[in-house]
């Protein structure tokens, strides 16, 4: 990976990708830089796995095992912290808590709109003891007692938030996905306090051009401690500097294809069938799924308009492509993982119905993680909505 040095002034923010206010040197030591490394993705691309023994070590297949009154239809989002897991499932607006053994434990508000309810559930963070909810409908910030599930108290801010983090000291990022603000203006990411007071606000955008929401490309994502941001259609990943309050670029990859880096700035010339349809051609992009660990990282992009995840070793640079379009249907069984640990534990959200049919599994006979996936799914004694598979990388 070869290194490029930038040296951040005290406010940082980027306009399509572009930064500003940034001093660029040379010869600089490690401590006094910000270190962007070019980060080869799309070159490295070979056939897609076939068996996940080869880079995945089985450790468990998790019942998430509600009440009959609740069905979760889809994962959004899953954080696993002191053997307690949160699930948030973005279609029915619910929030539930979990054990490590996939027990039901409770869930978080209520559809509504009075005190502690919500019409939609945009995102969520973990705050010490207490649950975060973030809801677009009240534009605000909704407060529960993480033990009990006890509503405690709401703010309300001005803005449309599509994903959120809690940053320490009863702060967050808050991710707009171009949403825009008529009191702060057109940026894609604020600090905010627990009060929904703006502290700061990075990455403007012209809302002229970028005026969509895009679900395809772009997150905002957190693993253990560190903070990830990805621009929708950019080839930076920026990490964000909790000491100085910004963001720094700290790969630039190859993940755009020509058109999409010409025009990322202008979602009318990349928002149609013919650049996004494979059949029409097709072209490349950063995708939605980013995590990152001391030793891998886990990313999602479209590569010729077709959804792919890659594994990358850090210390190797091995890349590891995973796709539906195996040759192996195991993986048109698993969805996009939900949530790594930093010791590298990864999570696949697996939809209850699809788990129970042996199309999947056409290739155990040389899996031993299969065969110990079809065992611990044999030991339930019921059905189960959803799972949680739940591997190691090797």
């Amino acid at each position: 990976m070869k290194k490029i040095y930038l040296l951040f002034l005290i406010t940082v923010a980027f306009a399509c990708g572009e930064p500003t206010n940034v001093e660029t040197h040379s010869n600089e030591s490690a401590d006094s830089v910000n270190e962007t490394t070019e980060l080869l993705v799309s070159k490295m691309l070979g056939d897609p796995l076939i068996y996940m023994d080869d880079h995945f070590e089985f450790l468990d297949l998790i019942a998430l095992k509600t009440p009959e009154e609740i069905v979760i239809s889809e994962i959004t989002k899953a954080i696993l912290e002191d053997s307690e897991i949160f699930i948030h499932d973005k279609k029915f607006s619910s929030l539930h808590h979990f054990n490590l053994n996939g027990d039901y434990l409770k869930s978080f508000g209520a559809l509504g709109e009075g005190p502690g309810e919500f019409l939609d559930i945009g995102d969520f963070a973990l705050v010490g003891n207490k649950i975060c909810i973030m809801s677009k409908s009240k534009k605000g910030l909704l407060f529960y007692d993480r033990a009990t599930g006890v509503f405690l108290n709401e703010f309300r801010y001005d803005i449309y938030g599509d994903k959120i983090v809690h940053i320490g000291n009863d702060e967050f990022l808050v991710y707009t996905n171009f949403n825009v603000n008529d009191e702060h203006g057109s940026y894609n990411v604020f600090r905010i306090d627990s009060e929904g007071s703006v502290k700061e606000k990075y990455f403007p955008f012209d809302e002229d051009k970028q005026h969509s929401m895009v679900s395809m490309s772009g997150y905002l994502a957190k693993t253990g401690n560190d903070i990830y941001f990805g621009l929708p259609f950019d080839q930076f990943v920026f990490r964000y500097n909790e000491d100085e309050h910004n963001f720094f670029p700290k790969y630039s990859t190859d993940m755009l294809s020509q058109y999409i880096l010409e025009n990322k700035c202008d979602f009318d010339a990349i928002l149609k069938p013919e650049v996004l349809i494979k059949s029409f051609g097709g072209e490349s992009w950063n995708g939605s799924t980013y995590f990152e660990t001391n030793s891998k990282i886990y990313l999602s992009l479209y590569d010729l308009s077709s959804l792919k995840n890659v594994l990358i070793d850090k210390n190797t640079d091995e890349v590891v492509t995973i796709s539906k379009r195996s040759e192996n249907p195991f993986f048109k069984l698993i969805d996009d993982p939900v949530m790594m640990a930093e010791n590298n534990e990864l999570f696949f959200p697996i939809y209850g119905e699809k788990v129970l049919s042996d199309e999947y599994f056409t290739y155990t006979q040389n899996s031993d993680f299969q065969r110990k996936l079809i065992d611990k799914r044999d030991s339930y004694e019921k059905d189960h909505s959803y799972f949680l598979l739940k591997t190691r990388i090797k």
